[in-house]
Parts: structure tokens; sequence; C-alpha cells
């Protein structure tokens, strides 16, 4: 059968809604991201005011301090960069592979932050824990 003139208009307007969800998809994915990378940062900088707050007399003073402030650091990164891949439209196949690659650095980033989260949780003191559940 042929495809009339209002078919292939209804298939085209279509396939740019599905287009657009794709690319509005990808920008609440991003959203999302980094509505956790916020609440993660302000986790850090409580954890940050804890540590600064014992002193250096506290015990793991220096690495606790140094992996708190690399993580933010990270996250600060990690937020940048979400803007700028919020910002790419993925309708354009050479975009759509550019978000690919920055999503995966992404993803990598955001491995090494957890694993950062993980090492500070542990040299977290208990004193520490119950200073940061008292004030």
């Amino acid at each position: 059968m042929m495809e009339t003139e209002k078919d292939a208009t209804v298939s085209e307007g279509t396939q740019n809604n599905k287009e657009l969800d794709i690319n509005d998809y990808s920008n609440l994915k991003s959203a999302a991201k980094s509505m956790m990378d916020v609440a993660l940062l302000v986790s850090n900088a409580s954890q940050l005011k804890i540590v600064l707050g014992e002193g250096p007399a506290a015990l793991f003073y220096l690495p606790l301090k140094g992996l708190i402030i690399t993580s933010i650091i990270l996250q600060v990164f990690v937020g940048v960069l979400l803007i700028f891949i919020i910002q790419l439209d993925v309708r354009d196949a050479n975009r759509r592979r550019r978000v690919k690659m920055l999503e995966g650095s992404l993803s990598s980033i955001i491995f090494c932050i957890v694993v950062l989260n993980i090492f500070i949780t542990a040299f977290m003191s208990k004193d520490t824990a119950r200073n940061s559940t008292v004030s």
C-alpha cells in the first residue's frame, strides 16, 4: 500500500515526539543525579565541619580531611559536568555519542566518590559519630 502524505506527516510527528522524549529522559536522569550529588555534598560538608571541629589532635584527622575535601571537589566537578550534559541535545547522533562518553566518565567519577565516602565512613570515629548526632 502507498503511504499518503497525511500518514507520512503523522509518522514524522510521532518520531519527533519519541526523540523529544529521549531528550527529556536524558535531562531528567541528569537532574536526578545532580540532586543526589547535592545531598552527598551537604553530608560531606557536615562531616568536614565535624572533623575540623575536632582539630588536628583527632584520630585520622589528616586522612579524613583529605578524603572529604577530595570528595567535595569531585562532587563539584560532577555538578558542572551534569550542567554540560543537560545542555546537550541527544537527538543529534554526534552529540548523543558525546553525551554517552560524558555519562561514562561521570559514572566513573561517581564510583570514585562512593569509594571515597566508604573510606570516610570507615575512618570516622565513634566519638565523631556521637558529636554529629549531638550537634
